[in-house]
């Protein structure tokens, strides 16, 4: 599994480049991309030391180095043995599932994610998006508000997430504490899954028309935001994947549908581990988060060999 904006943080994954050369060679395989298309550097912005006040939220940054910790962390894993058996991707995480699956290059995909940042920047008002701590039903109440906000997706049973213009969010979270409902701001500067975004479709729709076509999936692709496997992917769906709502709770129903899994969160921050196990019953199934703040991935890769692969 593969999470996306709002997962991200400074020293996101820097066990596994300090420890991993697998990890370094394509961190700075995605690295050099980043820099020759942008002058920027995704290695310097992760792992230089900044004040912890500091923002984090430009997508011009953090969305490429989401993208590259993933398929890094995969790559890992792969070399330790450990090969999917199905791929499911959250938002901006499908970029990194979809090379995974082999639909199409990770040096495509990348430079496909930085146009599409780079066109959200330049066309789009900046907003952002909330994660809320109640029933999902609690959003018709909030798209009631003068202000409206889109439900950007849902995530268990008392976990959502809604996405509007800063004044949109501000009027929610206003709402949410009159009611003494939690909530949190995401370190996202964009209303992602929502038509607030939408002024940056034309010229990306252009760019995807530049592309080579989608291969076939050599993975079953679970379709984050369609809830089902898909065969073919069309032109336009990584615009579609950032435009609308996340289906992770009907996503992970099909998996479980299917059988018994085990299911690793390669995000950088075991979000959506954390959603499997608010999802179904924990007692019974095996959820692993590799990257988490706390820098315990080399033990978790222990633990899922020693239950995928028999290795201790």
């Amino acid at each position: 599994m593969f999470s996306g904006q709002g997962s991200h943080y400074r020293n996101m994954g820097r066990e596994f480049y300090d420890s991993s050369p697998i990890f370094r060679e394509w961190l700075r395989k995605g690295d050099k991309i980043v820099q020759n298309l942008l002058q920027r550097s995704i290695i310097t912005e992760l792992y230089t030391e900044r004040p912890a006040s500091e923002p984090f939220d430009d997508i011009l940054v953090t969305n490429p180095a989401i993208f590259v910790v993933e398929y890094a962390i995969y790559q890992v894993l792969l070399k330790e043995g450990l090969k999917p058996d199905k791929v499911l991707g959250s938002s901006v995480g499908e970029y990194a599932a979809s090379v995974v699956a082999g639909i199409w290059s990770f040096e495509v995909a990348l430079t496909t994610l930085i146009q599409q940042s780079k066109q959200l920047v330049v066309h789009c008002e900046q907003g952002g998006m909330t994660a809320v701590l109640d029933d999902p039903s609690r959003y018709k109440q909030l798209e009631q508000l003068q202000d409206k906000v889109s439900l950007a997706g849902i995530n268990f049973q008392l976990h959502f997430t809604i996405s509007g213009s800063k004044t949109a969010l501000s009027a929610a979270e206003d709402y949410l504490d009159s009611k003494k409902i939690c909530y949190q701001r995401l370190p996202v500067c964009y209303a992602f899954h929502s038509a607030n975004i939408e002024n940056a479709e034309p010229d990306f729709s252009m760019y995807c028309q530049t592309l080579p076509p989608f291969k076939t999936p050599e993975i079953p692709y679970m379709s984050g935001i369609k809830a089902e496997f898909l065969n073919m992917l069309p032109q336009n769906y990584f615009w579609d994947v950032i435009r609308y709502p996340i289906k992770f709770q009907e996503s992970l129903q099909l998996f479980e549908n299917q059988g018994n899994n085990i299911y690793l969160d390669l995000g950088p921050q075991g979000t959506l581990a954390n959603f499997v196990k608010r999802n179904i019953a924990t007692q019974t199934k095996s959820t692993y988060a590799i990257i988490t703040p706390f820098h315990q991935g080399v033990a978790a890769i222990a633990k899922i060999k020693a239950e995928v692969l028999n290795v201790t």
